[in-house]
């Protein structure tokens, strides 16, 4: 299933096929339709556990972008989108970490497994959450310019996703992106597996690839990250010359 958001804010819902432009359904997404979307409904994680072994010595999730760092700024959008519940999921670094987003209003755990992968992280933070939700939000904590409007998109994309799709899952391009929403039917049956039968989400979605709707934007935020120095330095300089400065 793909839905495509173009310039017009139209958005376009098709079945995957050899050619998905076939038997095109418009959806106009209004400024009314967008602003009546119920963020109190949406739980999010933030993935913060990674020790960012491509960006060298530096912690990057403490690097600094437009006055804050780059963990501060992705909590403080989760919080600004009026989620319900935002889990900060902590492994590397914890110390720093935990410090930098002490005063959020976020909710911290740690990860004691985090050298064993994103996944891990995902499972741990989707175990925190109390499950009070319709649905929540994946979040990475590296992508600079995301912004609470942003994920409201993605809400409103969830609420009007084909029967069935238990995930919204960005798309920039041919490129997936970033955060993702898992409704809470799915995540409780990825986090409630019997003992010795765990199941990552990624696994959950290969198995079920008839549950996820594709969200096509125009907008490369979802598919922006930082990973290397080189990549922050260019972010800095495309900052300091205003260009992708977020606007939240």
């Amino acid at each position: 299933m793909l839905i495509k958001l173009d310039d017009k804010s139209a958005f376009a819902e098709m079945e995957a096929s050899d050619n998905i432009m076939e038997n095109v359904r418009h959806h106009v997404m209004t400024k009314e339709a967008f602003e009546s979307v119920n963020a109190s409904e949406y739980a999010a994680i933030v993935l913060a556990a990674g020790s960012s072994e491509r960006m060298g010595d530096n912690n990057k999730l403490l690097l600094e972008i437009n006055g804050q760092s780059l963990l501060r700024h992705c909590v403080n959008t989760v919080v600004k989108s009026g989620v319900i519940e935002a889990v900060v999921v902590l492994g590397h670094d914890r110390a720093n970490t935990e410090r930098e987003i002490i005063d959020s209003a976020v909710k911290s755990v740690f990860n004691p497994h985090y050298k064993a992968g994103l996944q891990s992280s995902v499972l741990c933070g989707l175990n925190a959450l109390s499950g009070n939700s319709k649905a929540a939000f994946i979040c990475l904590s590296d992508q600079p310019t995301l912004t609470a409007r942003h994920l409201r998109q993605l809400m409103w994309a969830f609420n009007s996703r084909p029967d069935g799709a238990e995930f919204v899952v960005p798309m920039f391009g041919n490129e997936r992106g970033n955060p993702i929403i898992v409704s809470e039917n799915a995540r409780n049956k990825i986090v409630r597996r019997k003992s010795g039968q765990s199941l990552s989400v990624r696994a959950y979605i290969d198995a079920h690839p008839e549950q996820v709707c594709w969200v096509s934007f125009n907008d490369p935020a979802y598919t922006e990250d930082i990973d290397t120095p080189s990549e922050y330095s260019l972010l800095c300089d495309a900052q300091e010359q205003g260009i992708n400065k977020p606007d939240q």
